[in-house]
């Protein structure tokens, strides 16, 4: 199977509710947040990447970096990826691009899950 890439990750995401609702579920999961941390019903990737961004800010002004460490070790997201997007500086805040790539990592669990489990096909 090829990699699937983010935009194509996006899309698949976006056009299935289900894999949106996962995709929560298991940053719920994978962070230790209140199954109902999103305010609402997901309606698209970029609503639980803001969503996240500000859980993520609170977070972070509580100055708690061991604590970020931690949940980027549970989630599994590239240090190397996160080193080079820091030194970029393309984000305007922390938050900001921890939540992209939490989001882009949690998608790529949830629909690797699906499409071997065969609820989806691509």
């Amino acid at each position: 199977m090829k990699p699937i890439l983010h935009a194509q990750a996006l899309e698949l995401a976006n056009s299935n509710a289900f894999i949106l609702r996962e995709c929560s579920a298991q940053i719920a999961k994978d962070l230790d947040f209140d199954e109902h941390w999103l305010n609402g019903e997901p309606h698209t990737a970029d609503f639980i990447k803001i969503s996240l961004q500000k859980k993520l800010s609170e977070l972070l002004s509580e100055g708690s970096s061991a604590h970020i460490q931690q949940l980027l070790y549970r989630v599994d997201v590239n240090e190397v990826q996160l080193s080079r997007e820091m030194e970029r500086g393309s984000r305007a805040s922390l938050a900001e691009l921890l939540a992209e790539l939490i989001v882009k990592r949690e998608l790529q669990k949830v629909i690797v899950r699906n499409i071997y489990s065969g609820k989806l096909k691509v």
